[in-house]
This record gives C-alpha cells, structure tokens and sequence, in this order.
C-alpha cells in the first residue's frame, strides 16, 4: 500500500473530527506533522482543534516561523491572552516507560536530556529558523563591532528593531521586515533574536554604531530632495533650552517643553530606514517619532509632508503630528498622546 501525503492524512483526520472521532483525528493529525513538520496547513488544522490556548499559541508561532506572513496565524495571535506560555498540543503519540517522550506533536522519540522537552529534531525545528541566513546572535554581532551582546541589543532597541520584555528581547515589525528571527530558548523560553548576515553591512545600523561611537561619515548622507530643499529655505537659528538649534519657533516650544518635562529627545534624528530622511523630535522611552507641520500654506512643503506621512506608515513607525493648534496648549496635548506610548509624563 503506497504510502499517504500530508494533504491526505489532514482530509481523513478533518473527517474523522466532523464524526467526533477525536482520537483517529489526533492520530492522523500526528501522522501528518511527523510527516512533514513545516506544514502550514497542519499547523493551521492543529491550531484550530485544539482546547487550551497555551496550546494554540504554540501553532500558531510555529506557523510563523514557517511563513511570518501567514494572516490567519497573525490575526490568530491577536486574539490570544498576552503573557501566555507556549505549550505543544497534545497529540496521540506512543509512550516509553521511564523515558520523556519529545513534546512536539507527532513525535514518539526520546528527549535529548533529562528536563528538555525535544529531541534534537524537533529542538532544531523550533529553534532555528528556516531562513538560513539568520543565523548571527547579538554576541556574534557584538564580536564584529566591539560591542558585548548587552550593548548590540540596546543598539538595535534604539533603531525600533527589538523591544525589551519581561524575559528577553522581542522582535518589531521593523526587525522582521529585515530578516530577524524570533526564537526562544529551548529550556528556558526565554526569547532571543538570530540576524541576517547583512545586516552587518545595513547602512542604518553602521550610522548609528558610528555615531555612538563619536565618529562620522567622511560625506554627508545624501537626503530626500524634499527634504534638502527644505533645510536650505529653513535654517536652524533657534536655540531651545538644552541647546539644540532648531529651525522654528514653534519646534523651540516643544523641545522646550520636552526639555522641561525631564523626557530625553533627540533632534532631527534619522529615522531606522534605508531612505536617508530625519524626523522633528525622536523619543527613545517610547520609540515615538514627533513631527510638526508649520508651514502647510507652502505647496512643496506640503508634497514633503505627504513623503513623510507616506514613509512612516510604510514602516510603521510610531508618529505623534503635531499643528499649530497644539503648539497653543501643548500641557494638556502631549502628556496625552504620549501616553499612549507608555512615555508617562511626571
């Protein structure tokens, strides 16, 4: 008898489930992901059957280390309790006497030691991605840089790319887009990021390393037209309180202001991109970008302001607008919409 795909052990097991035949539907189903662990569709049936949620987190990650851009999977995610600790479904699988049995569904073989939850196929599965290029951690990265692997994290925190949690670091939509992988440790959970081997060579992450280490660029980045024709027409004759020239009154308002509230901000900062184009006020606490639009009677201002708006959509980073009618009443707005990136205002 020749032997059964994937596809045809799911179409049984999802006919076995509408008899409530749990139990043939469980086995086929571990069947199906033994046969072939990187099956969306497996993951997605599994996901959908089974009862506890730590279990269905647990697919449903597994389903986006297989393809970050699933939507069910990503809308799935949402749905789900924040917190929760990932745990594999429990499927029918043969049992050792005195042996820990390998946690990931359809696998009846032993761990690899005592305590661990896998054995060392299903620990590859889960813990290394399937993109092979991500494979550098913030330690080997450190190493290239001279930075250790604490200092690397806190350089791609401040480019929006990674987030601080509770247990480890996480990765953004921003990280994602360039080619991270979120994995976790396979005994403690604790989340950790592998990085593509270019990233070694981004433009943006080697501006910012030069930039902490107080060096610069032998040339002046090149930058939006828009952007440049605007810089030349408004040049920075205004000093706020801590210093920074800024180009307005209204933008010596809110650094001041930003000064005085005890909120550390940079000026004019270039945004995490590979377009070369700088924001109004960046705030580190909240990863919030703040921009001002002061001269909207100016078509070509204008067209810049839409690139902007355009290009911090497309990468989702977080944008506060500020107009004239704010800069009037900037104690009441901005503590705010500020805490609405848990940037709290004492």
């Amino acid at each position: 008898m020749p032997s059964q795909t994937v596809d045809q052990l799911l179409d049984q097991s999802i006919v076995a489930y509408k008899k409530d035949d749990m139990g043939v539907a469980s086995k086929l189903l571990a069947q199906a992901i033994k046969l072939d662990p990187n099956s969306e569709r497996a993951w997605l049936w599994i996901s959908g059957i089974v009862t506890t949620d730590a279990e269905r987190l647990f697919c449903i990650k597994r389903l986006l280390i297989i393809n970050p851009h699933n939507e069910i999977a990503q809308h799935g995610l949402t749905l789900l309790p924040p917190n929760l600790e990932p745990v594999p479904p429990s499927l029918e699988k043969a049992r050792k006497e005195d042996v820990d049995i390998c946690t990931f569904p359809g696998c009846d073989q032993s761990v690899t030691r005592i305590g661990f939850k896998f054995c060392y196929k299903h620990w590859k599965a889960v813990n290394v991605p399937l993109d092979p290029s991500a494979t550098l951690n913030a330690t080997s990265l450190g190493e290239q840089f001279k930075l250790n692997s604490r200092r690397m994290n806190l350089v791609f925190a401040e480019l929006g790319w990674i987030t601080k949690e509770r247990k480890g670091w996480v990765l953004t939509q921003q990280g994602k887009a360039l080619g991270a992988a979120q994995k976790e440790h396979h005994q403690t959970g604790v989340p950790y990021i592998l990085w593509p081997e270019s990233i070694s060579g981004n433009k943006v992450l080697l501006a910012t390393l030069k930039s902490l280490n107080g060096e610069s660029d032998e040339h002046s980045p090149k930058i939006l037209k828009e952007d440049n024709s605007f810089r030349e027409r408004y040049a920075a004759t205004h000093r706020a309180t801590d210093g920074h020239w800024v180009r307005s009154k209204a933008e010596m308002l809110i650094d001041n202001w930003l000064y005085m509230s005890g909120i550390a901000h940079a000026y004019e900062r270039q945004l995490p991109i590979e377009e070369e184009l700088y924001c109004d006020f960046y705030i580190p606490e909240g990863k919030v970008y703040i921009e001002y639009w002061g001269f909207e009677k100016d078509p070509q201002y204008n067209a810049r302001k839409k690139v902007k708006q355009e290009i911090y959509k497309k990468y989702g980073l977080s944008l506060i607008e500020l107009a004239d009618e704010h800069i009037k009443n900037l104690d009441d707005h901005l503590p705010k919409v500020l805490l609405k990136f848990n940037v709290v205002v004492n």
